[in-house]
């Protein structure tokens, strides 16, 4: 049995209402880089990407402060263009799974990805960054071998060091860590991870409060997951936090997540597959999984006001100290639905 965390922490959801014709949308990815919302990707039909066009809404800066004793009525915040893929430059192809992060001087980067609908379904491994000043796409071409193709993997930022880990391939699923040095314009293989950290998509990945260590939680590995593995960056290796099957997380995969605070924040994935695979819509929760930033224990989370639903292949970004959550996937096999509501998770 593992042993009960006593820490208690109070987590408060809060809808922002917004406006402009973004549409609905599931297997997206979003960031947050001055204060704005930025949205890339995705689907409204199961394995077809939209477009490339990139969205941006705020800023949401007055968004967050809009609370308590001082709030006033402000418009809500209005999705925009920024890119549409139609320009002179060169853009990402329009994609679902892909992931991206900020770095670099609040620079967006973007990686991998699919974009076909058969089996094989087209997976990705290339690298774009789009400069918020000039507004544009630049193919990055590294100067060493980059990742295999794959879908539905995660990519965050520590400082100017991008990580990658896991997904799809084209056939089979990863466990493969990959860092990609931004002032060395190089990619890197990490340790090979434990045997029992087997492959997986949709997994939980997030970086610790300092940076110094890489949680993954979770994911898909021809199952639901719920266990916790922690990889220490300084000396290129994993351990288990905890094993599969364990009794203190219900196992979980495409959820989406952020380091907030000192914890790492996880808001809801799928809990019980699709008998359609991704055609259709598994059993999701919009329950929150919350782990200690230093030992990636889980903590107990009290959650009030007004819950999202439910919901599956999202995405996350952090917003200050909030987490903030756009789309998805709800529903259910016989009537998926995706979404298009923004929501902010606060610490109360």
């Amino acid at each position: 049995m593992t042993e009960p965390n006593t820490q208690e922490v109070t987590l408060k959801w809060t809808q922002i209402q917004t406006t402009g014709e973004v549409g609905k949308r599931s297997s997206h990815g979003i960031s947050v880089a001055n204060s704005q919302l930025v949205m890339f990707g995705g689907e409204i039909v199961a394995r077809n990407p939209i477009d490339s066009t990139l969205w941006k809404l705020g800023p949401l800066d007055a968004e967050v402060k809009n609370t308590g004793a001082d709030a006033q009525d402000l418009p809500p915040p209005n999705w925009v263009v920024i890119n549409d893929g139609n320009g002179a430059a060169p853009s990402p192809s329009p994609r679902i799974a892909h992931a991206q992060t900020i770095a670099d001087d609040e620079k967006l980067y973007l990686f991998g990805g699919r974009q076909g609908i058969t089996m094989e379904e087209s997976p990705l491994n290339d690298l774009w960054c789009f400069n918020f000043t000039t507004n544009e796409w630049a193919l990055i071409e590294a100067a060493s071998a980059p990742p295999s193709p794959r879908s539905f993997h995660k990519l965050i930022a520590v400082g100017n060091i991008l990580y990658v880990f896991g997904g799809c391939a084209a056939k089979g699923r990863l466990n493969d860590l990959h860092s990609y040095n931004i002032a060395t314009n190089e990619w890197n293989q990490c340790a090979a991870a434990p045997e029992e950290l087997k492959g997986r998509g949709g997994p939980g990945f997030v970086a610790s409060p300092d940076g110094s260590a890489l949680f993954v939680v979770g994911g898909f590995c021809g199952e639901e997951s719920n266990g916790i593995w922690k990889y220490d960056v300084a000396n290129n290796t994993w351990s288990t936090v905890l094993e599969e099957g364990n009794d203190a997380l219900r196992p979980f995969s495409v959820s989406c997540g952020v380091t907030m605070n000192k914890y790492l924040c996880f808001f809801g994935g799928e809990v019980n597959p699709s008998e359609k695979g991704h055609e259709g819509a598994g059993g999701f929760t919009n329950g929150i999984v919350l782990l200690d930033g230093t030992t990636g224990l889980p903590v107990k989370a009290i959650v009030v006001g007004d819950l999202p639903r439910d919901r599956g292949w999202s995405d996350a970004a952090l917003l200050g100290n909030s987490l903030v959550v756009y789309g998805g996937l709800s529903g259910s096999d016989e009537a998926p639905e995706r979404l298009s509501d923004v929501w902010r998770l606060d610490m109360a």
